[in-house]
C-alpha cells in the first residue's frame, strides 16, 4: 500500500482521461434500468450522500478522510519507488475501491467551482479482486457509532441546539 496525496485538480484530471473505474467486482452490485433496448447497467449512487458531501465540500465544511484506489497487479505492472518518487505505469487504470461518491462529488466540486482547490489523501492498494474484496468487507464492518452518539457529535442538530440554548441560560447555566 502506498499513500499518495493529489489535489482536486489532478483527480478530476484522471477521471476525465478514464483513468480511474467503478469495479463493480470490489463494490456494490450496479443498479439495472429497463429500457426498450434492454437491461442497462449503471453505477449505483447514493444521491444523498453524494448531494451531502459535494455540500459540505462547496460549504468547506468537508473533512477528508482517505480514498482508496486499487491497482489490480494481474491487469496492470506493480508501481516502483524510484528516486524520484513512486512510478506507476501511464498503462495502469485505478479501481475506486473506497470512496467513490467523494471522488465523483471531487470532480462535480471543481466542475461548478474552478478557483476551488484541495489536496486529498488516497491509499493506493495493489490488491488482486479477492483481495480487494476483502479489503472491502473489512471496511463494511468498521465499528459504527451508536444513535446517542452521533446525535451528541452532531453540533448541527435540533436537540443539541436546544440542549446548547438550555445550557446557554442563566436558570440553567451550572446544571447538565
Amino acid at each position: 500500500q502506498y499513500i499518495i496525496t493529489l489535489t482536486n485538480k489532478e483527480i478530476t484530471e484522471l477521471l476525465s482521461i478514464g483513468k480511474v473505474h467503478y469495479n463493480p467486482e470490489t463494490q456494490r452490485e450496479l443498479t439495472e434500468i429497463q429500457t426498450e433496448n434492454g437491461v442497462i447497467k449503471k453505477v449505483t449512487i447514493i444521491e444523498s450522500a453524494f448531494n451531502s458531501i459535494s455540500d459540505n465540500m462547496i460549504a468547506d465544511e468537508h473533512i477528508p478522510d482517505a480514498i482508496t484506489w486499487n491497482i489490480n497487479p494481474d491487469l496492470y505492472p506493480m508501481p516502483k519507488i524510484t528516486k524520484e518518487g513512486l512510478y506507476i505505469s501511464e498503462d495502469t487504470f485505478f479501481d475506486c475501491t473506497d470512496g467513490y461518491h467523494r471522488t465523483k462529488a471531487i470532480v462535480y466540486v471543481t466542475k461548478i467551482k474552478p478557483e476551488w482547490e484541495r489536496t486529498f489523501f488516497i491509499v493506493l492498494t495493489v490488491f488482486d479482486v479477492n483481495k480487494a474484496k476483502k479489503y472491502i468487507i473489512q471496511e463494511n464492518y468498521k465499528n459504527p457509532l451508536s444513535e446517542e452518539q452521533v446525535m451528541e457529535y452532531d453540533l448541527d442538530s435540533a436537540p443539541n441546539f436546544v440542549v446548547d440554548k438550555l445550557k446557554q441560560s442563566m436558570y440553567l447555566k451550572d446544571s447538565n
